[in-house]
């Protein structure tokens, strides 16, 4: 089966906000360029190891799911790819481990993503992360 580059490019994009929601930073520092850089909440991260130092200070008792729809290609070359996605976001953090289900009160928030991929060695690996401010926010948040 061939998979087209398209495809793979929103793979990596899906795979990544999921090994975030999971805690699986491992499997989420594969996804990236050594030369990477993540404009998160504010800052530049650039390289894996600052963006796996700033994922380790991540609260251990939030519960949070990084919905991503309308995933589209902005441009696409035989080695680069731009991917935009709406990233809808549920989150639940009261300070406590939670054995059962977190109370769902809504999507918290809504906003555009934007993701930049390089191919080295036949993967292609997330080179640029980041965000536009928040364009829906639920009352309270």
């Amino acid at each position: 089966m061939h998979i087209d580059d398209l495809s793979l490019c929103r793979n990596q994009l899906m795979s990544f906000y999921r090994y975030l929601d999971l805690r699986d930073y491992d499997s989420l520092t594969e996804l990236l360029s050594e030369s990477v850089h993540w404009e998160r909440q504010g800052k530049l991260l650039s390289g894996k190891s600052a963006v796996r130092q700033a994922l380790d200070q991540r609260s251990a008792t939030m519960r949070i799911h990084h919905l991503l729809t309308n995933v589209a290609a902005l441009d696409i070359a035989d080695t680069h790819c731009k991917l935009s996605a709406y990233m809808l976001v549920v989150r639940h953090d009261d300070g406590t481990v939670l054995s059962q289900a977190a109370p769902l009160i809504g999507i918290e928030s809504i906003r555009m993503t934007y993701a930049g991929l390089v191919l080295q060695d036949k993967t292609w690996l997330i080179e640029r992360l980041h965000s536009d401010e928040i364009t829906f926010l639920a009352p309270g948040r």
